[in-house]
C-alpha cells in the first residue's frame, strides 16, 4: 500500500472517530489532524476540505464492499458483507446522512447504486434471458437504486433493528421481481 492511501486512510479513521460523537458540521481539520497525530498541512495534500474527504471515505467503502466483489460474488452476499459494514459503523452512517448540503452521503450511495443496479439487472435479465429497451433497462436501475437508497438509509434511520439476512432477502425478491 503506497504513503498516500495509508496516510488518507489514516486521516479518515480519525475523522470517521470524530465523526462518531461529533456532527460533521462542527468538525474541524484541527481535530482530525490532532486525532490522527498529523501535521494539519498534511491533510490538505491529500483533501481540499472535510467534505471532499467524506466523499473519499463513501468512495472506498463502496470500492471496498461493493465494487470490488461485483464480477466474483453473488449479490446477495454483496449486500449481506455491504450492509454488515454500514451495521458495524451505522453510528458513523446516522451522523453522514444528518448531513445534506455538499457531499452528502444519500447523494453518494444513490450514485453508487445506481451503477450497482444497472450490473444487478444485467445479471437478472441474462439468468431469465429477458430482453428489454435501453431506456426501460435505465428507468428500472433507476428506480431500483432510489429504492435500495431509501430502504436503507431507513434501515440506518432504525439503528440497524432489522435482521440482515432478512433485509437482503426482501430486497433481492423485489429486486428477481422487477426484472422479469
Amino acid at each position: 500500500m503506497s504513503a498516500t492511501i495509508i496516510t488518507k486512510k489514516t486521516i479518515a479513521k480519525s475523522f470517521k472517530n470524530i465523526m462518531m460523537t461529533t456532527p460533521i458540521q462542527q468538525i474541524s481539520i484541527r481535530q482530525i489532524m490532532d486525532d490522527a497525530n498529523i501535521r494539519r498541512q498534511t491533510f490538505y495534500d491529500h483533501f481540499y476540505d472535510k467534505y471532499q474527504l467524506t466523499t473519499w471515505i463513501y468512495e472506498q467503502d463502496f470500492k471496498e464492499y461493493i465494487q470490488d466483489y461485483i464480477n466474483y460474488d453473488p449479490v446477495d452476499k454483496i449486500m449481506v458483507r455491504f450492509l454488515n459494514y454500514l451495521k458495524d459503523n451505522h453510528t458513523f452512517y446516522q451522523n453522514a446522512l444528518s448531513y445534506h448540503d455538499q457531499n452528502a452521503f444519500e447523494e453518494t450511495m444513490r450514485n453508487h447504486f445506481f451503477e450497482l443496479s444497472k450490473e444487478i439487472l444485467m445479471i437478472e435479465f441474462k439468468k431469465n434471458n429477458t430482453t428489454v429497451s435501453q431506456d426501460e433497462f435505465h428507468a428500472l436501475a433507476h428506480f431500483i437504486s432510489f429504492a435500495l437508497v431509501g430502504i436503507i438509509i431507513d434501515w440506518i434511520d432504525q439503528d440497524c433493528d432489522q435482521d440482515v439476512d432478512s433485509l437482503v432477502t426482501e430486497i433481492m425478491i423485489c429486486i428477481e421481481r422487477m426484472s422479469r
